[in-house]
């Protein structure tokens, strides 16, 4: 659910603009977005989505240290970015690259976020454990031998420039 609002010299140009969205000229998406907001209270998504996010970061974070692999799972349990401490700026995209690849292996559609939803519980995080213990070891062997043209499928790119 959205408006559109502003102050009126901004609200004046909008006006000569064309503003719609999916359903626009009925109550569709009002009623699906009251029945969101309310099966959302309902089951209290926002404290289940904080649960999840404050284990996978946890999670990641004893790994990461185990492992002794310079990242880190930090920031709103809601939103988690994943980052780096103490690593070469040099090497942070060939390990985010090669993190995504070995996650994605194993069926894990993933980046450096994590965005929690409802269907997220105990399973999903068990699937992830048993993901991040195999992978741990690959990013740390990566890191000390620097053999990164033989572990990589392929290598990210900027998508955006200015």
């Amino acid at each position: 659910m959205g408006a559109v609002a502003g102050r009126r010299t901004v609200m004046q140009v909008a006006s000569e603009m064309f503003i719609g969205s999916t359903c626009w000229s009925d109550a569709v998406g009002l009623a699906a977005a009251l029945a969101t907001i309310r099966e959302l209270r309902r089951r209290d998504i926002p404290v289940c989505i904080g649960a999840f996010g404050s284990a996978f970061q946890e999670l990641f974070n004893a790994l990461a240290k185990e492992h002794g692999v310079s990242m880190r799972a930090t920031g709103l349990p809601q939103l988690t970015g994943i980052g780096y401490t103490d690593l070469d700026a040099v090497l942070r995209r060939p390990l985010k690259d090669y993190y995504i690849q070995e996650l994605t292996r194993r069926g894990i559609f993933a980046s450096l976020s994590v965005n929690p939803c409802a269907a997220h519980g105990d399973m999903e995080l068990d699937e992830i454990e048993r993901a991040l213990r195999e992978i741990f070891p690959l990013l740390r062997a990566v890191l000390q031998a620097g053999d990164w043209d033989s572990r990589l499928m392929s290598r990210s790119v900027d998508a955006f420039r200015r």
